[in-house]
């Protein structure tokens, strides 16, 4: 969960919570790189059918402060 929250485009990340590493190693390298919409389409896909499955995973999403980049990618897909 974490990696793919990792992913979504957005200024801040708010993954201070301690445990569950791994995967964090390519945060700084894709920080500077633009996404292409049809890439950030596939994450919230894959995020929408891991958390429509569990609410474990539904948590995980929260815990990984994905719900806050999901919201900034709706209002920033809003301004276009």
């Amino acid at each position: 969960m974490r990696d793919l929250v990792h992913r979504l485009p957005g200024g801040s990340n708010n993954n201070n919570t301690s445990g569950g590493g791994g995967g964090s190693s390519n945060s700084s390298t894709l920080a500077g790189k633009t996404m292409s919409d049809d890439t950030v389409t596939a994450i919230c896909c894959a995020l929408h059918e891991v958390i429509t499955k569990n609410m474990e995973n539904t948590k995980a999403l929260r815990d990984a402060g994905g719900i806050e980049k999901l919201i900034g990618i709706a209002r920033s897909k809003g301004d276009k």
